[in-house]
């Protein structure tokens, strides 16, 4: 194992509570060549970095966007087989980029409009709360509820 303390290593389900994944999903991404251990201990238990998490965070927020395995392998550049050549390389792994940065826009761009429906629909529960109409039937206030 590398010179670090023993200490500044976390434990496969330390990280997996961390970043709000199982661990069976960190080994998977172990599999798939995404994430490697920083080391081990003598029995064998894998242990990982804060540079680790971080790698994993960037992993599930991407899967969280729908990004596939595949696509996040070509961002991270470590897709199997690798192009010939250092441009093809670099093409793919911007052309990943580029993917990956319209999904996070279109999900920006839906929270936005799910952020501004929210607040609408919540300013109008709360001026219901202080109607004392016995029937809203007729309540403009009532066309923003869902």
């Amino acid at each position: 194992m590398e010179t670090q303390n023993i200490t500044s290593f976390l434990q496969i389900g330390e990280v997996a509570k961390r970043i709000g994944i199982s661990q069976r999903s960190v080994r998977y991404y172990e599999e798939e060549g995404l994430i490697t251990p920083s080391g081990s201990t003598s029995g064998g238990l894998r242990l990982y970095n804060e540079a680790d998490v971080t790698r994993l965070l960037f992993i599930n927020r991407l899967r969280l966007l729908g990004v596939s395995l595949d696509d996040i392998k070509i961002c991270m550049g470590i897709e199997k087989p690798p192009p010939d050549n250092r441009h093809e390389r670099i093409e793919r792994t911007l052309q990943a980029l580029v993917f990956t940065q319209t999904k996070i826009d279109e999900h920006l761009s839906l929270f936005q409009q799910m952020q501004f429906d929210n607040k609408r629909v919540l300013e109008t529960v709360q001026a219901c709360l202080e109607c004392d109409k016995p029937n809203c039937a007729g309540c403009l206030k009532k066309k923003y509820l869902i």
